[in-house]
């Protein structure tokens, strides 16, 4: 089964593909590209990837249920459709932060209040520099979680 993007096709007409381009077909936030890997591995099995040259993108837009979408507007996925839980788009906890070595977000604010610091940070960067990690496969954008840690530690509430 696949999900055709049709939610800005015209009323009368459904089965119309308007082209997206990187522009979400959802919300109209501009998209990042994303590899196929990633999507093979994290996409439910029951819906099916093609394997066209049509460029795919996730949709950065933490209000948006939609994931992926095709550039050329032929193929959309919903979150829903993944076999894990996309952390910045979850509002519930647990809220999956690095892929990779299984950390949330929650854990990460939690460490960072008590101690002032993230040794979770300092041990997702070591194994990152040792290669063991998978984040172009494990982490739905197909990039880094770093960055997103930064972040997270950047936002998360003064230590006590």
């Amino acid at each position: 089964m696949t999900a055709q993007c049709d939610c800005c096709a015209p009323e009368n007409d459904k089965e119309e593909i308007i082209p997206t381009g990187d522009t979400c077909p959802s919300c109209k936030k501009k998209g990042k590209e994303v590899g196929r890997s990633t999507l093979r591995k994290l996409v439910k099995p029951e819906i099916e990837i093609p394997n066209d040259k049509s460029p795919v993108f996730y949709c950065p837009n933490s209000e948006d249920s939609l994931m992926y979408f095709w550039g050329d507007g032929s193929l959309c996925i919903d979150k829903k459709d993944l076999k894990v839980r996309v952390g910045f788009k979850e509002l519930e906890s647990p809220r999956p932060a690095c892929y990779c070595f299984d950390h949330t977000r929650e854990e990460i604010e939690e460490e960072y209040r008590e101690l002032g610091e993230s040794k979770i940070e300092t041990s997702i960067r070591a194994k990152v520099a040792k290669g063991v990690c998978q984040c172009h496969l494990t982490n739905p954008t197909g990039r880094c979680c770093l960055p997103d840690i930064l972040a997270i530690i950047k936002s998360a509430p003064t230590p006590a």
